[in-house]
């Protein structure tokens, strides 16, 4: 089997902004491996700032693997239910 290209890959992210936590995922949609994921508090006042945390949580993941992410290209973002 061929995987694609590192910086050919497709990445999907995923926020499930929950009543106590807020979880990120980022997942390849090639293999449907969850490449990384990251959980924050969620914070009630402001969703936006658990939403942001959880974000940052895997950028910091993703820095600390040493994966490139200089060629990100954000596609689509949703709000809601994806099924």
């Amino acid at each position: 089997m061929n995987l694609p290209d590192e910086n050919s890959r497709k990445l999907l992210l995923g926020v499930d902004t929950g009543g106590t936590f807020t979880d990120a995922v980022l997942l390849d949609s090639g293999t449907q491996e969850v490449v990384h994921s990251a959980k924050a508090l969620t914070t009630p006042d402001d969703l936006a700032v658990g939403v942001s945390n959880a974000l940052g949580a895997i950028m910091t993941e993703i820095s600390a693997s040493c994966e490139p992410c200089s060629n990100i290209d954000a596609k689509v973002a949703m709000l809601g239910q994806l099924f």
